[in-house]
């Protein structure tokens, strides 16, 4: 008995050695295999629509900073955003009109001292370094009172304002991109001011 429980424990090293383990058919648990961890797949979240809004340097609803979530004198770009999340922030960017970010601005939701994800590092580091944006549905604000966003799921439709730096002049494009709590970005079509 001995000998047929050591051969057991034995063929069953050597199988997960080489490279056995899964899932056991029936059993519904998971053996550990060799090799590194697979990341978590995306969470798949979309932005489906993204439009100048009419009310576009017409309307003054934040400020210029993170968290400046009240007027502040000064007429702000309005934009209409239309997403499925989940989603953790938001990005606006100004693109070439292929939609490749040309780093000539950048708002997020992200703030203070808080990392940008990976793809979004080669513009700046951290949100503080960025102009705010406030995230509006049915007149309401979505953010939370720092600037950042609450975890959104399912679908909404925006109002996006980010205060004016100059950069909304006819032709110029914009982008916005969204991250989904994988750290993953989506991107939304390209909108043209």
């Amino acid at each position: 008995m001995r000998s047929v429980l050591a051969t057991t424990c034995l063929m069953t090293a050597v199988a997960l050695a080489c490279g056995g383990g899964g899932t056991l058919e029936g059993k519904g648990a998971d053996v550990p295999t060799t090799g590194a961890a697979t990341p978590p797949p995306a969470s798949g979240a979309k932005l489906t629509a993204f439009a100048k809004s009419p009310d576009s340097l017409k309307i003054d609803k934040i400020g210029g900073s993170d968290g400046a979530l009240k007027p502040d004198g000064t007429m702000d770009a309005a934009f209409t955003l239309e997403l499925d999340g989940p989603v953790v922030a938001v990005f606006l960017v100004t693109t070439d009109a292929a939609g490749t970010p040309d780093g000539n601005y950048q708002w997020d939701t992200v703030v203070a001292m808080q990392e940008m994800p990976p793809e979004m590092k080669g513009i700046v580091k951290t949100g503080g370094m960025t102009g705010g944006i406030g995230v509006f549905e049915n007149g309401q604000p979505v953010n939370k009172p720092d600037g950042s966003l609450p975890v959104v799921t399912g679908a909404h439709k925006y109002d996006v304002y980010v205060s004016n730096t100059g950069a909304f002049q006819p032709g110029v494009h914009f982008r916005m991109m969204a991250e989904q709590p994988d750290h993953t970005i989506v991107k939304s079509p390209v909108a043209t001011y």
